[in-house]
């Protein structure tokens, strides 16, 4: 975040999993940038997933999650793509 300071602000957080509909939680308006965290006013620290033992083993597979920092324009300040299966695989 640090090459975003003085610069676009992020404003909202995309989180997108696997081919399903992505989800935006918007941050407070005071967020900064300057402790390298981002607040959510106590929302966005959980996701329920509610799906079949046969959806379960294909997210064995392949479970992306997208991670995508917006600006109030809804432009891509950062992202990252974290691979779930492994973590799926484990619990099941």
């Amino acid at each position: 975040f640090e090459a975003l300071q003085g610069q676009v602000q992020p404003r909202a957080l995309g989180l997108g999993f696997m081919d399903w509909c992505p989800v935006l939680l918007t941050l407070p308006g005071d967020t900064s940038l300057g402790t390298k965290q981002l607040h959510f006013g106590g929302r966005g620290k959980a996701m329920l997933l509610e799906v079949t033992w046969s959806e379960v083993r294909q997210m064995a597979k392949r479970a992306p999650l997208w991670l995508l920092l917006l600006s109030d324009t809804r432009q891509v300040l950062a992202s990252a793509c974290l691979d779930l299966a492994p973590a799926v695989a484990h619990a099941v």
